[in-house]
């Protein structure tokens, strides 16, 4: 199995990047994109060349820490799995610091 790994910055990519070593048959790759805050749902740049690393070469899959929209949007839009491993409030999402 081939996996692209989405990586941007996140806490535990090297915990995940470890364990995925360890996996048999598994090989994966890893796309570094440092997301910018404010455009990452629709960051047409990053979009494109995503794509078009993925349409390159053969993956079964992308996996990134937390859900990554324009991620998950090219992934669906050429048939791929993407798996989300959200493990708190994600890339994107603004809390109100009026609750």
């Amino acid at each position: 199995m081939r996996v692209m790994l989405l990586e941007w910055l996140g806490h535990m990519q090297q915990d995940l990047e470890d364990v995925m070593r360890r996996i048999k048959n598994l090989s994966f790759r890893v796309f570094f994109y440092p997301f910018p805050s404010t455009s990452e749902a629709q960051d047409e740049y990053f979009r494109k060349h995503f794509e078009s690393a993925l349409l390159r070469n053969h993956y079964d899959a992308v996996i990134s820490f937390n859900f990554i929209p324009v991620a998950a949007m090219t992934c669906n839009k050429i048939g791929l799995p993407y798996i989300a491993w959200v493990y708190d409030s994600g890339l994107g999402y603004r809390i109100s610091r009026n609750v």
